[in-house]
């Protein structure tokens, strides 16, 4: 166009003639008719006239940048290129096309890209994406232990993330740790598996027992004895548990029989005072494994 001419846009037919709101550099819309004036620095009109402006709509292509695959599963990892009108499926870093259909079925673990095109409104419109696919890392358990508040305590080595459970269907958690609370005292089976859905499961049993934290032996029956919750002999041979005094004197020692009883806070036939008192417990279970576990409770009158 001559340097001597001026165009314009905008909304409307009316707005054009009166050559009012004109649109800005940067206008934005969905699909719609545009008015074009044109005229020289005279201001004299040479013509208004108007084109259909048209959006295509944004290609839809749910791939996720990375995907894991069950090292054991027999079920093939199957992706979904959209509905739009081209696919090409490739090896990230090279031009050989490895499908041309829709959906993908891969073939192995590595670092994907996918392209699609879609015709609309007679336009080719096109999408890319890149993908990684790994394989999922079968867990490690790193440590399980019980807490005397009747906790259990796991952790895995891995990379991958990890849910866990005590009964190999209800799950929880989500990390490389995880703690499970409240629990009654008795044997549990501890389960790991990926969060990704892999049924790669790795099991550990573990004992939980419960440690008063304090015992008040008054002689109305209700907390009047100090004893650990838990040890039964159906997965226990010996119970040594040692309690002592602030000064480390030895008052009494429980197996497990006694322990079923519990201490009274008795030592020599008097009643000790109010304070604070430790615990050495060394127990063995019926495979000769040996645990030690050590803490403190309250004797309140």
């Amino acid at each position: 166009m001559p340097s001597d001419y001026s165009i314009n846009f905008y909304g409307n037919l009316i707005d054009a003639q009166t050559k009012l709101n004109p649109l800005g550099r940067y206008y934005t819309s969905s699909n719609t008719t545009i008015w074009i004036r044109i005229e020289d620095d005279s201001f004299n009109c040479f013509g208004v006239v108007s084109f259909n402006a048209i959006v295509n709509p944004e290609i839809i292509l749910d791939i996720e940048e990375l995907y894991t695959i069950c090292k054991y599963s027999e079920l093939p990892l199957v992706l979904d290129g959209g509905n739009n009108t081209t696919w090409q499926w490739k090896k990230s870093n090279s031009n050989i096309v490895l499908s041309t259909n829709r959906y993908f079925e891969i073939p192995q673990t590595g670092n994907y890209s996918v392209i699609v095109t879609k015709l609309i409104n007679g336009l080719i419109c096109s999408e890319s994406k890149n993908f990684k696919v790994e394989e999922a890392e079968v867990p490690v358990l790193n440590l399980v232990e019980s807490n005397e508040d009747g906790s259990i305590f796991v952790s895995v080595k891995g990379i991958a993330t990890y849910t866990y459970s005590l009964d190999a269907s209800n799950y929880e958690g989500y990390g490389t740790s995880h703690t499970f609370s409240n629990l009654t005292p008795g044997i549990y089976n501890v389960f790991v598996k990926d969060a990704s859905g892999c049924e790669i499961i790795i099991a550990k049993d573990i004992y939980v027992f419960k440690f008063p934290k304090f015992f008040t032996p008054n002689g109305d029956g209700i907390n009047d004895y100090w004893k650990i919750y838990g040890v039964s002999r159906d997965y226990f041979s010996k119970l040594e548990l040692a309690i002592f005094d602030r000064y480390g004197r030895l008052l009494r020692v429980l197996n497990l029989h006694q322990n079923q009883f519990g201490w009274d806070g008795v030592f020599n036939k008097e009643k000790l005072p109010e304070s604070d008192y430790w615990y050495k417990m060394t127990l063995i279970d019926l495979n000769n494994n040996t645990q030690i576990k050590k803490g403190h409770f309250s004797l309140i009158r």
